[in-house]
């Protein structure tokens, strides 16, 4: 199993040269993390009466007429997931952009005022000049008669898919404007909109309620309750949600002031409980309104955890995407902080490999007296009973190569999963060496073909000198090259964990080796003397 001083040189030599490599290549990273991040676009169009605003994850379409949010589209689409609409009755083209709409329905932001909608009123749109990186307020200022309604949408870039919304009632005469019978704040229209698959809002979505704090599926309330947290549409991979409070608020149980929820002829919308405004009288109400993908992770960061059926595995997934999160948060980079990651796991998993190792060793050290048994004894069982009495006499473990490798399997279906569910986090970071997207696939293939390089060089270290054959060739360069050619649009940040993986286990394995020969030495020595 382990080789000589000469091959021990040759892969030492191999491993130096693509750390150094690495180490090379991370001072290409882009410098000033200030500059990583995308400021928000805005583009106004005055025939059609639209402000769009652009985050790096999603499109946000606003109208002028009536200051409603006609289309929340997430441009963003790491793997396995596809560009998709969020406002149901809204369609979108994903290459131009164009937008349809269904007729009769209702979009987020629209007013209902003593039974009549705010839909026709031409707003006054307010938009700070210059850039903004972090947020971006856009205020819809309006009136009828002498009631004022001010509606101010804060688009904020980061991965959460939140928006601000608040709205502000003010009376501008001396008497008592009539609001009618419960006004109401619209979120949308349950409908289905758009072409088939993940280009359109998700079909059949559940309406969901939080009432104290605890979920309700599709029911207004089953018993009295304290405060009302939010309602909205929750689909399989999307969700639409109008959460009381601001988007800073991270608690489910807020002061929702009175606000209930609604529905009626299949539109979803909140009462504000005024059914009259005094004169000269101002009533604000804070909400924040969720529209992105269906990400535990995402959701909590905005209390809404609840909202979402989480599984046993995705309960397994928070803590990992948890403890990246922090080693982000240490390092500022998600390279890093995946570099520390491997560093980590490799040392929790060092005594196991080592045990590994030397069982391996051992196991190919005893081959010739396995093979004389299995030429001598025909009978199974009896070849069994003589491989064990071998295997309790030498010491050794014939199972014992395998539980470090059945245990590498998890972590990194985990790490694999805790990219995916972090790509949003991972998009809007500083990049890391010539990818400014650990969560996209590696443009160049770099890390593909260094990995696949590894591999191959872990497979032959791990072969017995003087042996090989058909079988050992395919295990050594198959494997590896199949691996590359169909998974080499996996999430970079994979490769360059199970890249990094590949050189500890090299280096490892060498130590591993250079410590059994050192004893094997000794004991020739001990027999001699």
């Amino acid at each position: 199993m382990h080789f000589t001083s000469k091959s021990n040189t040759e892969y030492l030599k191999i491993i130096v040269f693509l750390t150094l490599s690495l180490i090379l290549l991370a001072g290409t990273m882009a410098a000033g993390a200030s500059e990583y991040k995308k400021p928000i676009e805005v583009t106004r169009n005055q025939e059609k009466g639209t402000i769009q605003v652009r985050t790096m994850l999603a499109n946000y379409l606003f109208s002028k007429k009536g200051g409603q949010l006609k289309s929340i589209f997430i441009h963003f689409s790491s793997f396995r997931t596809s560009k998709a609409e969020i406002v149901p009755g809204t369609t979108t083209d994903p290459e131009t952009l164009q937008r349809s709409y269904l007729e009769g329905v209702k979009f987020p932001g629209e007013l209902q005022l003593g039974g009549k909608s705010d839909r026709n009123i031409n707003y006054e749109v307010d938009i700070p000049e210059g850039k903004h990186y972090d947020k971006l307020t856009v205020t819809f200022t309006g009136e009828r008669e002498d009631l004022e309604i001010k509606k101010t949408y804060t688009i904020r870039n980061d991965p959460d898919y939140t928006l601000g919304l608040s709205v502000s009632l003010a009376n501008k005469s001396g008497e008592a404007i009539n609001l009618g019978q419960d006004p109401q704040l619209y979120i949308g229209s349950q409908t289905k909109s758009g072409q088939d698959g993940d280009i359109s809002y998700l079909t059949d979505p559940t309406t969901k309620f939080l009432f104290d704090g605890e979920v309700s599926n599709g029911k207004l309330a089953t018993a009295s309750y304290n405060s009302f947290g939010g309602v909205g549409y929750v689909g399989k991979n999307l969700v639409l949600f109008l959460k009381t409070g601001t988007p800073d608020e991270k608690t489910e149980n807020l002061d929702d002031k009175g606000v209930t929820p609604n529905v009626s002829d299949g539109n979803l919308s909140v009462n504000l409980p005024e059914a009259s405004l005094g004169g000269g009288a101002t009533r604000d109400f804070q909400f924040s309104l969720y529209g992105g993908r269906r990400r535990h992770v995402l959701l909590s960061n905005v209390g809404l955890g609840a909202i979402d059926d989480i599984g046993f595995f995705s309960q397994l997934l928070v803590p990992v995407i948890g403890f990246l999160n922090q080693l982000y948060n240490f390092t500022g980079n998600y390279g890093w902080a995946i570099i520390l990651f491997t560093i980590l796991i490799r040392a929790l998993l060092y005594p196991l490999m080592r045990n590994m190792y030397r069982s391996m060793a051992k196991m190919q050290e005893l081959q010739p007296r396995i093979q004389e048994i299995q030429d001598e004894y025909d009978d199974r069982e009896e070849q069994q009973k003589k491989m064990m009495a071998i295997y309790k006499e030498e010491g050794v473990n014939p199972m014992g190569g395998c539980l470090p490798m059945f245990i590498q399997l998890p972590i990194l279906i985990l790490l694999w999963r805790a990219i995916m569910y972090s790509a949003e986090a991972i998009h809007i970071s500083p990049g890391f060496l010539w990818l400014s997207d650990l969560s996209m696939h590696d443009p160049y293939y770099i890390l593909v073909v260094l990995t696949v390089g590894t591999m191959i060089v872990q497979q032959q270290m791990m072969q017995t000198p003087g042996g090989g054959g058909g079988q050992n060739k395919l295990m050594s360069f198959g494997f590896p090259l199949f691996m590359g050619i169909f998974l080499r649009n996996f999430p970079a940040g994979l490769w360059l964990y199970y890249f990094l993986t590949q050189i500890f286990m090299i280096g490892q394995q060498a130590f591993i080796n250079w410590e059994m020969e050192g004893e094997e030495t000794g004991t020739e020595a001990e027999s001699e003397g």
